[in-house]
């Protein structure tokens, strides 16, 4: 069975930041036979508040974790979101140079381009 890694996006709910994927993103995925991995941003940031240029550069071992997940995933999936993150780049830049598959919708999409 394929898994696909979908990395996991920011909100506030009832004043509280959360992790989340969408459960049509999740549905729609498992509907299609695979195996659905929820990749987890690594900084010790708050994703919600910090601005886009606020963002500190990715460690090498934060590299190598991610570097990791991607190891076990046949393809990527970037759902939508409100903002750019280094580890989202980073990740989508590794995905590409292992020529593991990705896909995006809405801001996912974008940053495919």
């Amino acid at each position: 069975m394929a898994v696909v890694g979908v990395p996991l996006r920011y909100a506030h709910m009832e004043e509280r930041p959360v992790l989340y994927m969408a459960e049509t993103v999740r549905k729609t995925l498992q509907n299609t036979g695979v195996e659905v991995l929820s990749i987890v941003p690594i900084q010790n940031v708050d994703y919600m508040d910090t601005k886009g240029s606020e963002f500190p550069e990715l460690t090498i071992e934060e590299k190598n974790l991610i570097s990791k997940k991607l190891d076990i995933c046949d393809g990527i999936f970037f759902t939508g979101g409100t903002k750019f993150r280094p580890y989202d780049r980073y990740l989508l830049e590794l995905a590409i140079e292992k020529e593991i598959p990705v896909l995006g919708e809405c801001l996912g999409m974008q940053m495919l381009s």
